[in-house]
């Protein structure tokens, strides 16, 4: 006979849950930030929050230390969940208010039950805005995308760059890193609050170099690159 869909919804929870040991879900929050959650699979299809991982503890406040188990509904009182669809599960995190979470790279082998991993992404990026939506930004975002650091960087790994004599992986991770620095780091001039820093007094010129923490410099506005030094230092054959 056919089932229920009350049937197929707890069987499906059941197949989701059904692998003891603990597992990485993705969830979305209300900001369409997405988050991590650790869920413990014990026997009889209960589920329960790992609290020895990083979590949420106010998304979560009323799911700590309680035992969930796959029912054919979603119930906080009862503490019971469901299945949203074969690849995924409700928990209802207070009486009106429910999530859905996703298992990032758990794999049933008995029921061939796969996770998709670009799922993660297609629903983040279903969801996502353009970077300059719905005004424009600052100037630093447009020097993002004009560098795209993200995008040489995946084409160094897809022609190998870190296999040749130009450069290991760990030097493309680093090369990323800092055209994103650069790229987010203001210039001097639209920046009210300069941090610097002296180096040690030059003993040739008794200059001391100033190092700018917070901002670049830019051909616009000249800033002093040196300064006088306050003392003079031993070596000085002067």
């Amino acid at each position: 006979c056919k089932k229920t869909n009350s049937e197929y919804k707890q069987e499906t929870c059941n197949s989701i849950v059904k692998s003891q040991g603990t597992y990485p879900y993705y969830y979305f929050n209300d900001y369409n930030k997405l988050g991590i959650v650790y869920l413990t699979h014990k026997n009889n299809y209960i589920i329960s929050i790992d609290t020895s991982k990083k979590v949420d503890t106010i998304l979560f406040y009323d799911n700590i230390d309680k035992n969930y188990q796959c029912k054919d509904e979603a119930n906080f009182r009862e503490n019971t969940i469901t299945s949203y669809d074969k690849n995924s599960i409700i928990l209802p995190i207070s009486a009106n208010k429910e999530l859905k979470l996703i298992p990032m790279d758990y794999e049933n082998e008995n029921d061939n039950h796969e996770i998709d991993v670009c799922s993660i992404f297609s629903e983040t990026v279903s969801k996502a805005k353009p970077l300059q939506f719905p005004y424009s930004t600052f100037d630093e975002i447009n020097a993002f995308e004009m560098k795209s650091p993200i995008s040489l960087f995946l084409s160094h790994l897809y022609y190998k760059h870190n296999t040749t004599n130009e450069g290991s992986f760990k030097d493309i991770i680093n090369e990323c890193c800092n055209i994103i620095d650069d790229s987010f780091i203001p210039y001097c001039k639209n920046n009210s609050n300069i941090i610097i820093s002296l180096d040690k007094c030059d003993s040739q010129n008794l200059k001391r170099k100033i190092i700018y923490l917070n901002c670049k410099m830019g051909n616009e506005i000249k800033f002093p690159n040196d300064i006088n030094c306050n003392y003079i230092p031993f070596t000085n054959t002067k």
